[in-house]
This record gives structure tokens, sequence and C-alpha cells, in this order.
């Protein structure tokens, strides 16, 4: 397997030009991605997209799982921003299900925004060093997850973690059959996905609360 230090930077844009022209580069990529798929992309693909010589690319980028990894770290930041405020959220909303219902809408509809992330999905499925980002990218959901549920069910944060891992789980199963909830059938499979999320959650947010 490729060694993750092969997906560091060279190096990090700190002036505003540089930064407008490794976002430009990020761009790019996620729109190559969605036009052609992960196996056409190239470098000199994603200069040309971005309108900057490849030696420029390279300054900051080794090769193109390097440009793979920072775009989806871009997009974990548009992920985990829906879920930021979900631990006291969840903790102190009168309903549990609208609250948590609430932050799965907000993440297709910020998912559907995100240009690329089908195939970013399917590339870091494919690529054993990209998984492993990938991985970590749902465990810091998780994390996030597991503090509300702990919070409000009052439950072990070991149970919590197993439960958040739970869900991001079937999120994930979600995702890789069928993308982002866009059309009449993944919109049914969202629906069908929220059913069970909800009987599975009842059994210890429902239970403990009616007990009180």
């Amino acid at each position: 397997m490729e060694d993750t230090r092969t997906l560091r930077p060279r190096k990090r844009p700190t002036q505003a030009r540089a930064l407008a022209r490794v976002e430009s580069i990020l761009d790019a990529t996620a729109t190559l991605l969605e036009r052609r798929g992960y196996d056409a992309l190239t470098t000199n693909a994603i200069a040309l997209e971005a309108h900057v010589n490849v030696a420029s690319l390279y300054q900051y980028f080794p090769n193109k799982q390097a440009v793979m990894a920072a775009l989806a770290a871009r997009m974990a930041e548009a992920w985990l921003s829906v879920f930021n405020q979900f631990p006291v959220a969840f903790a102190e909303a009168d309903d549990w299900r609208s609250c948590f219902h609430s932050h799965l809408d907000q993440l297709f509809a910020v998912d559907a925004t995100l240009v690329g992330s089908g195939p970013m999905r399917h590339a870091m499925n494919s690529d054993p060093v990209l998984r492993a980002i990938d991985m970590q990218n749902d465990a810091d959901v998780a994390d996030i997850i597991a503090a509300g549920f702990a919070t409000r069910g009052d439950l072990p944060l070991a149970k919590a973690h197993l439960m958040a891992g739970t869900i991001t789980g079937s999120l994930r199963f979600l995702y890789d059959l069928a993308g982002p909830a866009i059309s009449q059938e993944n919109t049914l499979r969202v629906a069908e996905l929220t059913k069970m999320h909800d009987l599975y959650l009842a059994t210890y947010f429902d239970l403990r609360e009616n007990s009180l």
C-alpha cells in the first residue's frame, strides 16, 4: 500500500494569490471527476482545466492522489459543518426525531451541492490510501453524533460510539449504493433508511424517556 505521506501537499499556500490557485486546482479536480471519473483523471488534465501550468500544480501537490486528498478534506469540512452543533441540539431537542431528521436533510442537501462528491466516494472506495482518509472522515462524524447520543440518553460513551457507527455505516451504504438523494428512487431509499434509524434509536431514547 502506498504511504499516506505521499498525499501531503509539498507546500501550503499562504498568500491570497496562491490560495486562489490551489482552490482553482481543487475546483477543476471536482469538475473533472464529475465529467470523466477518477480513472481518467490526470495532473495534466487538472492543470489544463484549472488554467495553470502543470509545474504550478506540482509546486503544491506531488501527484493526483494528493490533489484528491485535499479535495476530500474540503468536502469533509462541508459534511462536518452540518453536525458541528449536533451534540447540544440533539441533547436539548424536545423531539429527537425532528432534530435528527433535520441534520440528515442538511447533510443530503450539502452533499448535493458538492461537485464530484459521488465520483469522489467511488474513488475513495477503490483506492486503499484514499479509503483510509474516507474512513477517518466517517469516524469524525461518528464522534460528533456519539456526543449527542451520550448526553441525551445518559449512555456510556462506548455505547454511544457503537450507535453512531451504526448510523454512519448505514449512511455509507446508502451513498455507495445510490449517491445523493436526487432521483425519486434515491429519495425513497432515504425515506426507508430514516424509518430504520427511527426504529433503532427509539429503543434507546423513547423507552428511556417514557420511563422517566
